[in-house]
């Protein structure tokens, strides 16, 4: 009997199951075409020196992607739109990115050789500075300084 008892309990169980399915399913919406749209990518992800913060781009599918700065210490947080891989100064102060041309300028001129930039951003205070037709870029040793090599004009 005690069996019996348990099968009972399965089956009133897996039947609650079945038909509650129903109900759950008519609460949830569809994922639409938009919605899987909006979805992003992260890339370029790094590290700084200290462990305070990671920087990574927020790429989708089409479009203008972010560049992303997150305290892991705390709830600061900083967003450049455009803005690709990123280097930490060696005192986590400062992060450069690559400055991404406009995601529409690539698509409407394909055979230009659009030019990248370069963001600086102060992670202090939120600041940042923008210099167009930046080839690369590198932090000085003591974070002191932030060298950068302008395009050539063509």
């Amino acid at each position: 009997m005690n069996r019996l008892s348990t099968l009972s309990v399965f089956l009133v169980c897996a039947l609650m199951v079945v038909l509650s399915s129903p109900a759950i399913a008519k609460d949830k919406k569809a994922l639409t075409l938009q919605d899987v749209m909006k979805f992003r990518q992260i890339e370029n992800p790094t590290i700084s020196e200290d462990g305070v913060w990671v920087a990574f781009v927020a790429q989708p599918d089409r479009g203008d992607g972010e560049g992303k700065v997150v305290s892991t210490g705390s709830s600061r947080s900083y967003s450049v739109l455009r803005g690709g891989k990123a280097l930490f100064s060696c005192d986590a102060a400062w992060v450069a990115m690559v400055l991404k041309p406009r995601a529409l300028d690539v698509e409407l001129k394909p055979k230009e050789k659009l030019k990248s930039g370069l963001v600086i951003l102060s992670l202090l205070t939120g600041d940042t500075v923008q210099v167009s037709n930046v080839d690369s870029f590198a932090f000085s040793n003591d974070s002191r300084w932030l060298t950068y090599l302008l395009s050539k004009d063509e």
